[in-house]
């Protein structure tokens, strides 16, 4: 049995993946986790991994997801060490003898086009947010996944991709343990008074991500005497900025990033996703996998995404009033606030269910493969 598992992995083509900063914050590291300890892929292909460091490596060690690190940064393209870079990524991919290798930052993306062409490797690059400059160098990959259409025309427009290389793909996501049923416990687990509405954010805390937005709502609310409790889970290292604002543990508790926030889903009363700019919006689509009320700002994936007062609600992308109005209608409102939750929920098991897009990432490889 073993040596036929080794034959069968022999003739399985090899699929390098490289991503930057894994994190537990960061949607495009929740993305590349679930690709990675797919079973169908895994099937399918030898999946391979390269990153430069994260807190989240451990989820991969749980899953014995075999990865490599190697020291990269991402900050610009031209950099002392782009050569060393090259090297390092020709010399794993002559010993692993990558076919594909599918890049999900544009540095990495940078560097797969350059040693393609010798290596005879076929590439493919998966955009997940909005990013200028660079015009010439960026997405050379032979074939590019935009994970919404917003993305998909801005690559259009403005790096003139043509609309053959592109594809549209919305991120899939895996429902994780269901904790409705403890919701009181969850809250005595972490001292928050029963009769608080919880409001949630997940993700990086800086100033693209709307949190000053977010903070002048609550203040808002509160001196409205709304009896809310603002949960924000994110990166120890982004607490810098929230020193600015008085942390009153009665309204606002940080939470540092960790594997599973699905404890916070489940006593979540609306999860507030208040970007200035979102490619798609992972926890928008971990929201309604949750069947818990959504309010995002009016732009890029979200917008195209959520139907206001459909199957979640809009606000005015940098308008803290606005998004205050909206977060005061879901707590008045819970009915036509669950509702939507529910409208959500079908939404995202019908468009970003993972054995449809396993699929479809599948045909992609093969059509690759085919050309190569």
């Amino acid at each position: 049995m073993k040596r036929y598992q080794i034959e069968l992995s022999i003739l399985k083509k090899n699929i390098l993946h490289i991503s930057p900063d894994f994190n537990y914050s960061c949607g495009r590291s929740k993305h590349v986790h679930t690709l990675l300890t797919s079973e169908d892929l895994n099937k399918k292909f030898n999946l391979y991994f390269i990153t430069n460091r994260g807190d989240a490596l451990i989820k991969l060690d749980k899953a014995e997801v075999k990865y490599t690190i190697e020291s990269f940064e991402t900050d610009k393209i031209f950099n002392y060490d782009l050569i060393k870079d090259l090297k390092w990524l020709r010399k794993f991919c002559l010993e692993k003898n990558i076919d594909i290798i599918h890049s999900h930052h544009r540095y990495p993306e940078y560097l797969s086009n350059f040693v393609k062409k010798s290596l005879r490797i076929k590439t493919v690059a998966t955009v997940h947010n909005f990013v200028n400059g660079l015009k010439y160098f960026s997405y050379k990959s032979n074939l590019i996944i935009a994970i919404s259409n917003a993305v998909s025309n801005h690559l259009f427009n403005y790096f003139k991709i043509s609309t053959a290389k592109l594809i549209v793909l919305y991120n899939c996501v895996k429902k994780g343990s269901n904790l409705l049923e403890h919701k009181e416990k969850i809250k005595e687990k972490f001292g928050i008074p029963q009769n608080k509405k919880i409001l949630l954010y997940a993700g990086r805390f800086s100033k693209e991500k709307g949190i000053d937005i977010l903070l002048n709502s609550e203040k808002m609310l509160a001196k409205i005497n709304y009896n809310i409790l603002l949960i924000m889970v994110g990166s120890s290292g982004d607490k810098i900025m929230l020193n600015e604002n008085a942390m009153d543990l009665e309204r606002i508790r940080v939470f540092s990033p960790r594997e599973n926030i699905d404890e916070f889903f489940s006593i979540a009363d609306v999860v507030i996703l208040p970007s200035l700019q979102e490619g798609l919006g992972y926890i928008m689509l971990e929201a309604g996998l949750n069947k818990v009320p959504f309010i995002g700002s009016r732009t890029g994936g979200v917008a195209e995404f959520i139907e206001d007062g459909v199957n979640g609600y809009l606000f005015e992308s940098g308008n803290s009033n606005d998004l205050t109005a909206k977060i005061k209608f879901v707590l008045d409102h819970p009915d036509a606030a669950q509702n939507s939750a529910l409208e959500l929920n079908e939404k995202v098991a019908r468009l970003c269910n993972c054995t449809d897009y396993f699929q479809k990432l599948t045909d992609i490889y093969h059509h690759l493969l085919a050309e190569i």
